[in-house]
Parts: C-alpha cells; structure tokens; sequence
C-alpha cells in the first residue's frame, strides 16, 4: 500500500484525472439512478392526485359481492361511489342548438371522500362526512337559488333527465348542508353539469343499486394473475375491471407486459453504455499509468517482487482511488441533481416543478458504489495483469510496449508523402508503430463518439415519439357553434391585457386524389381499406383534413418545417400548403396482440408535388388542386398536430381557404396568455365576453402549464445528460491524446536533434489527430449508429414510429472528434517545447 500511495502522490495529475474520471462515472451513475427514482416519485404522487392512488376498480358491483370484494386477501384499501343522481340546479335560460334547460348536479356518494384513492380538490371548506352533508364545484354557486354558501342548507330534486329532451323526471327531494366548495378538473362554459359529492354509508347500501368499488392492493406484483383471482373468487365480471395503468407502469408492474420488459431494457441499455464507457476512461488511465512505469516495475521485480506483488499494488492504487472518487462521485450526482432539480423549480415558478424534490435512495447509494467499485477494478484489471507479466529484463530495458520498428514500406505510405508530405507520411508510420497504443487510443475516441450519437439520439427518439408534447395548447378556447367568430371578436379578445397570442381556428375534412404508388407500405398496411381505387392507378383517399390558423400564425411553422418554407404572398399566389404527412394510430400487433400506438407517413408527397381536392360528403364535387409549398413535421397546435383519422393534414393562408372551401369563416378562437398574466382578471374578462355574446369557452391553463414546463423539464433532464455524457467523451478524449503525446516526450525530441523543427513536429501530430479521428469516427459512426438501432427498437416496443438515421449527430460527433483531438495535442506540445532537449533525450519513461 505504501508504494502504490507513494506513487500516486509523486504523479499528482495523473491521480488527479483518473480520480476525476471515477468522480465523473460515480456522479453519472448516481444521477441517472437519481434522476429515474425522483422523477418517478413524482410522477407517481401527481397520478396519485389526478387520477387516484388505486389500482383495479370494480364498476356495476352488486352490494351481495362488495363485502366479498373489500375483504379479499390481495386487497389493502377500498372505497365505494355510487351515483346518487341528477338534481335540478336552475334554468340557464339560454338560446342555442346544444344549450340545456337546465343547470345540474351529477351527486355522487362516496364512502371515504378523503380517501387518495379516488382524490378530490378541495377549494375551501371541508368534505362531507354525513348523508345530509354535501360539497359542490365551487361555480356552481352562482347558479344556485338564494346565493347560497358554505353552512347554508339547500334543497334539491333529485331525479332522471333525458337528454334529448330535456324532460326532467323527480324522483325525491333531500336538504344537504354546504360543507365544502370543489375544484372542478378545467373549467367550461358549456359545462352545464357540475358536481356535487356526499358521505356513502356503506352499513347503509341499497340492494337494487350497483357501485363502483376502487381497490389498492397489498402488492401489485403479478396485477393480472391477482385480477384473475379476486374476478373468480368473487363472482364478479374482468370486463367490469378498471386498471390503473398508469401508475402501475410507473411503478414497474403495468397490466402491459411489454411496456414492462421496454422499460427494463431501456434502462438497462442506457446504465450498461454509461458502465462500459466508464470502463473505458478508467482503464485508460490506469492502462497508460502502467506503461509509464514498466522500467520501475521491472526494478521490483529484479530486487524480487513476484508477479502477485505487482498485481496488488496496481489494485491497492484502485482502491485508494475508489476511496477518494466513490464517495465524491455519489455527493456529486446527488448535488447536481439538487442544483438541476432547484433550477427546473424555479422555471415559471410553477407548483408543479416546484414539488419535485431529490429522493436520496439508500439502494441507489448503494448500487452506485457497488457498480462503482465494478468499475475502477474492471479497469484496473488488465493493466494489473500487464504488469505482472513483463519479465525482469525487458523491462528495465523498456522494450515491453516500445519495441524497435517493424514497418515494411506500403505502397499506402509513399502516396500520403506524395500527395501530403514527409510529415503525413511519418504520422501514418507512427500509428502504424505500437499497435496495442493504436488500439487503445482508437478504441477510446470510438467509445466517445459513440456515447454522443446514442444519448444525443436518444434525447430525439423522446421527442420523436411524442412521449413528451410539445405542441401549443392554449389556455382558452373560445367558441360558438350557431355563428361565426368575427374580426371585431378577434380584436376584442387581442386588447385584453395578458392575452400572448390568438390562433383564428376553421377547418374541413376533404378527399385527396393521389397516384397509388406514392402510399407508403405502412399506410397500406394500416388503412388498406380506407381508400378507393380509381383509374389510372389513382385512388381516393378521405378523411383528410384542411386548416387554417389565421396568416400571422403560419410563421411557428419554421421550427417544425422539414423542407420548403413559408412566403404567404407565395402561397396565396399558387394555392400554397403547409403539408402534415404523418399521422398516429393505435394499431394491435399481431404477434403479442397488445395495442400500441404507431407514427407513419401516408404518402410521398414532395415539395412543388400537386393534390386534387374533392368534396368530403360528395367526391364528384371538385374543389380544386392545392400545392405543397412547405413539408412540416408536426402542426403546431395539441389538437392538429397530426391528422388523427388517417389522412393527410393541410394548412393554408386565410386567401386560399376561401378560395376552396368556399368561406374563410371562423368556428373558434385559441388563446394563449403571457408568462405574467394575471389569470384571474384574464379569465373574468373572457367570461364576461363570452356571456355578453353568446359564446362558449374551454379553461385549459392548468393544463397548458403543465403541459409546457413537461416539455422543458425532459428537454433539461435528456440534454443535461447528453452534456455530462459528452464531458466524460472529452476527458476520455484529452486523457488519452494528452498522455500519449507526454509519453512520447523522448520520441519528439529526438526528431528535432535530427532536423525536424517544431512546426515540422507539430503538423506531424495533428496529421495523427486527423488519421486518429477519421478512422475513431469510421468505428463510430458504424456502432454508435447500430446502437441507436437497438435503442430505437427498445423504445418502439412502447410506441411505434419510423428510424430516421441520426446524421446531424454523426455529423456534429465526427467534426467535434476532429476539432477536440487537434485542440487536446496543443498543450502537451506547448509544454514539451518549452522543455530541454538534451533532458528529454535522456528521460526514461
């Protein structure tokens, strides 16, 4: 132990880089593990709030089965609903097409209403603990007779409606006391129903009535053996068998068995690439820490050291430096995830990021050091048996790794010096010199590229499935189906103080006629059936739809154009179109017969290429021929992102749609609000609007918050660690180019005293920075590439969408390799240059 602390004491930089590598590897580690555990706590506590912490729920159960069912052994909580009716609120006292006569309450009676399985948003006062006690969305108020509030004792008519008609039928009367005021899920103002909750006695249940039963099990491992079994014990009906999906994927035990094999591998893939590329950096700094001291070794084993003498002290320095990395290595990953979690908290100020807090998981920790200290003795162990096989002689000598050249003359080698030069053609010799220092370095640059293209490739694949949506949604949808919306509604709602942004809204579904041969095999796979053949091997494709957003919105096309561009003037000239050729469906496979959702192209349809439009309802009515100006990934609002029902999605100028459709005239109106609106007075101003002119409005902003900083979040956890991936490539990279430059000190050196001179030396180098790189990214680009396959497979167990071949990341891993090898050379020779020769000449390594 004393030789080897010696030892990395006199080499302070090399210990200090290698326990920076350990710290590097330990704190990625730590963080993804980190990361995985607290972003899925979260997940977990927010499905919990939204959609309850249960995990099968019963509907229509018969009272005789709900004691059997609550009492099951596989079952930990229960809790009953039943519906307790529709009750009479007031008239609206509105004229329209789908506006009801009456104001209403959906009541429903619940045996435990503070029960997480089945959570309710309380706004103000308390929830129900007594038949007689009822609490109500909190809206709903302004509707009741007398203004009542909380204390005050209403009566309602409880009773059936038929919709069509409105014909209200009572069936009894009951007082409730206001205890407690709901937060209902978003708000609407064609939401004519609202709901009310009360207190279920279940010592009271009624035997002509069905409830719905929420139930949380003592585990839910194995979720669809223990289904079977309460479903066979009970008596009771699996297609009457609610599961929580959701929260049981989160939680590793989804219904799906696939999602749960997917995620296994994905975060095995990603743990296994993190392990192997820490292997990598570490190795290569106890692998070149040996070669420095083959002579030293040599002198051990000469005064007697055996080769099991010499293998421990090469593991003693691994364990100090395990001491030294591992514990700082897991402080780091848990403090930068910390610092990661605190700034993605204070985005926007949101809640919903600010109640993201670091889980510190002993079994983290634990797995962490474990992998950890797999790692630096995985690495440590080559070197060590490099070491301990060198004999006596040799290496005093230092002829173990720097043997006398072999290199027989190639044709190769004449045409570099040719065509580039002496100093070409001696840094292609000089790889081709010490094979085993070639292979390393290679092997090291080539497991940096690699680590770029796969992260980097996985950060797009998140996006490019739509795992997370970053699409628009507004926070206000504004709408009126008996007329149109005009430009003075337009402008009215445009000067509210708060309102960012108004998407004008009109669209209509239309038939395409395209040639057969431009359908795509998966469209033909998937919607075989959806289209008609004509002649000329044409063919009818409905269900296509055309949009419009107003001409002021077509610029936000640029961040999701694929080729084309957007020039309204142009458009509007020659009927221009934004075109939308993807779509999305849930489509069963046939192998294991799971649903998944799948992204395709329908059609190769090109910029300038040409569409024939007819009629949706009749396909003799020709509405004329659209061209395809500009090709975009994905639209630009949540609802029309693509064309959901199998059809191509087009987007045009206000001019145009006219000129097809026949109007322009707008059905809705979508409003985005700025970051420091003030959504009480926004909201009050766009009620009072829409009650003065008839129209209905969606209040989405909760969702639309939430659905924004998602998609910053992921953008901050995926290319946060693309960043720290590419740090630990760099260091690989300047570890190894930097190491293998100083240990040829002597080599240099010796060429100078010959005649080179240093610009001579210093070309050299970088000829050997680009050979290395070139042919780094040749092995690169091959495996990083296939391993973004494998990826990309992983993930289309989940959800199914094209490969796309990631060449902006090969492109930007093969110019960075090049860029970082020749900027990693400089130092080392700035600071050889600066040495004496006659001292180099005479160093031994």
């Amino acid at each position: 132990m004393n030789i080897a602390s010696r030892y990395l004491k006199v080499q302070k930089k090399r210990t200090l880089l290698t326990i920076l590598g350990v710290i590097l590897s330990v704190a990625l580690i730590t963080g993804v593990f980190t990361i995985i555990v607290s972003v899925r706590d979260k997940m977990i506590n927010d499905t919990i709030s939204r959609n309850g912490s249960y995990h099968i729920a019963f509907r229509d159960t018969p009272k005789d089965k709900i004691d059997k069912l609550c009492n099951h052994v596989n079952v930990d909580e229960f809790n009953i609903q039943s519906n307790e009716g529709l009750a009479i609120i007031s008239e609206t006292n509105k004229k329209g097409k789908d506006v009801p006569k009456y104001w209403t309450f959906f009541i429903n009676g619940i045996s435990n209403p503070s029960s997480d399985l089945d959570p309710i948003s309380l706004k103000e006062g308390n929830l129900p603990t007594s038949p007689d006690e009822i609490a109500v969305d909190y809206w709903s108020l302004d509707y009741l007779p007398g203004n009542p509030k909380i204390g005050d004792t209403i009566k309602l008519d409880i009773g059936t409606m038929e919709n069509e008609s409105d014909i209200f039928t009572k069936q009894k009367s009951k007082e409730y006391k206001i205890v407690g005021l709901l937060n209902p899920k978003y708000m609407s103002s064609h939401s004519y129903t609202a709901s009310a909750i009360t207190f279920l006695d279940i010592n009271n249940l009624q035997k002509d009535q069905d409830y719905y039963v929420s139930l949380k099990l003592k585990s839910p491992k194995n979720i669809n053996n223990k289904i079977d079994n309460i479903v066979n014990d009970v008596g009771v009906s699996r297609e009457n068998v609610k599961i929580n999906n959701y929260l049981l994927a989160l939680s590793g035990e989804s219904s799906d068995d696939e999602v749960n094999k997917s995620l296994i591998s994905l975060v095995g893939f990603i743990v296994a690439l993190i392990i192997i590329s820490t292997i990598a950096v570490i190795y290569n700094s106890f692998n070149i820490s040996v070669i420095e001291r083959i002579s030293q070794f040599g002198i051990l084993r000469c005064v007697g050291s055996t080769p099991q003498q010499i293998r421990k002290i090469v593991f003693k320095e691994a364990l100090i430096i395990s001491a030294f990395g591992i514990p700082l290595g897991l402080f780091s990953g848990t403090i930068a995830m910390k610092i990661v979690f605190y700034i993605i908290g204070h985005i926007g100020a949101d809640k919903f990021f600010n109640d993201i807090h670091v889980v510190i998981s002993p079994l983290v920790i634990i797995v962490s050091t474990i992998l950890g200290l797999l790692t630096v003795y995985a690495s440590a162990y080559i070197p060590a048996r490099m070491a301990s096989k060198i004999s006596p002689l040799e290496a005093v000598r230092n002829t173990g790794q720097f043997k006398k050249d072999n290199i027989k003359k190639s044709k190769k080698g004449n045409m570099i010096q040719k065509l580039l030069g002496f100093e070409a053609s001696l840094a292609w010799k000089n790889l081709r010199r010490n094979r085993k220092r070639f292979v390393i370095t290679v092997f090291s640059m080539v497991i940096s590229i690699v680590l770029f293209i796969v992260f980097n490739n996985f950060a797009s694949l998140i996006f490019m499935g739509d795992f997370i949506d970053t699409s628009e949604k507004p926070e206000f949808i504004i709408y009126n189906h008996n007329s149109t919306i005009t430009e003075q509604d337009y402008e009215s709602m445009s000067s509210i103080d708060g309102v960012e942004k108004i998407y004008k809204q009109i669209n209509t579904n239309v038939s395409t006629l395209l040639n057969k041969d431009l359908l795509t095999k998966e469209y033909l796979e998937y919607y075989s059936n959806a289209f008609t053949e004509k002649e000329n091997n044409i063919v009818n494709m409905p269900n296509n739809k055309i949009l419009c957003y107003g001409d002021n919105n077509l610029a936000q096309f640029k961040d999701t154009l694929i080729s084309g561009k957007i020039d309204i003037d142009a458009m509007s000239k020659n009927n221009g179109i934004i075109l939308v050729k993807q779509t999305t469906m849930n489509v069963r496979k046939a192998d294991s017969g799971k649903s998944i959702r799948v992204f395709f192209d329908l059609a190769d349809v090109k910029v300038g290429d040409t569409i024939p439009l007819l009629s949706f309802d009749d396909e003799k009515t020709k509405l004329g021929e659209v061209n395809v100006s500009a090709i975009a990934e994905t639209g630009i609002l949540y609802d029309n992102k693509y064309c959901y029902n199998g059809g191509l999605l087009m987007i045009t100028t206000e001019d145009i749609y006219k000129k097809i459709i026949g109007n322009n005239n707008y059905s809705s109106m979508y409003l985005r609000l700025s970051n420091d609106a003030d959504y009480e007075t926004v909201s009050k101003q766009i009620q009072k609007y829409c009650d003065s002119n008839n129209f209905e409005y969606i209040d989405y902003v909760k969702q639309a918050k939430q659905m924004k900083k998602n998609a910053i979040v992921v953008s901050i956890f995926l290319y946060g660690f693309v960043a720290v991936i590419t740090l630990i490539s760099c260091l690989n990279i300047i570890n190894t180019i930097n190491t293998n430059l100083l240990l040829r000190t002597r080599e240099f050196s010796i060429l100078k005293a010959v005649g080179m001179s240093e610009f001579n030396v210093k070309k050299m180098v970088c000829y050997e920075g680009l050979y290395y790189g070139i042919i780094s990214s040749f092995y690169g680009i091959i495996v990083g590439t296939g391993l973004s396959y494998v990826l990309f497979s992983i993930i289309t167990n989940m959800r199914e969408f094209g490969w796309i071949m990631p060449w902006k990341d090969i492109v930007i891993a093969t110019v960075g390799i090049l860029v970082f090898t020749l900027l990693s050379a400089y130092l080392p020779l700035k600071k050889m240059n600066k040495q004496s020769l006659v001292d180099n000449i005479r160093m031994e390594h």
